[in-house]
């Protein structure tokens, strides 16, 4: 499972974006990711304050952004709420005590 934090989400759906810290290949980055994700049939979870944020930098063009999220094969919106942030809460943790890096 994957969640996208505001940052990746603005980056996938708006190529043009800039990242707020200095990051070397961003878009190389991010296409790779994207690709890795199809390949391997994953979905990108997009908790719903997060497509709150993002469709106010949308602006105008938020009917179109959506359209294309929906139509997405690999994007899917989530609501998230105390469940749902204890749950990632457990996995982060989870991951951690297996030396997986989360981040």
């Amino acid at each position: 499972m994957v969640v996208f934090d505001n940052s990746i989400f603005c980056l996938t759906l708006h190529p043009d974006a800039k990242p707020r810290s200095s990051v070397d290949r961003v878009q190389d980055r991010i296409d790779y990711l994207l690709e890795t994700l199809r390949e391997n049939g994953e979905v990108a979870i997009t908790p719903t304050p997060v497509l709150s944020e993002f469709l106010v930098f949308a602006g105008q063009s938020a009917p179109e952004y959506l359209l294309k999220i929906r139509e997405s094969s690999f994007l899917r919106i989530e609501p998230f709420d105390e469940r749902a942030a204890i749950e990632l809460a457990d996995r982060e943790i989870a991951a951690r005590v297996k030396g997986q890096q989360t981040r």
